[in-house]
């Protein structure tokens, strides 16, 4: 019998995104994004779109992380938390 094993390797680190006047922006349809920030030695940057991220979407929040980096490998697995 044989057997084998693979492990990712993952990094973790908090982000905290905070939108002054949350409400105002409502309604605007347009993308938030939060600074660049870095984890994992990757730059990482959130995006929100409060009205959807489409026009299907527009009854709800849309939320993303997006590789800001140029030295990224060709698939980034990421896991994300939003809070409201």
């Amino acid at each position: 019998m044989s057997a084998s094993r693979c492990a990712a390797e993952t990094e973790q680190g908090p982000h905290f995104f905070e939108i002054i006047g949350y409400s105002l922006h409502l309604g605007l349809g347009r993308l938030l994004r939060s600074a660049t920030f870095t984890v994992g030695s990757h730059d990482w940057s959130v995006l929100l779109y409060q009205d959807g991220v489409d026009k299907y979407r527009r009854d709800y929040i849309s939320v993303g992380v997006q590789l800001m980096s140029a030295n990224r490998p060709a698939a980034v697995p990421t896991e994300n938390e939003a809070r409201a």
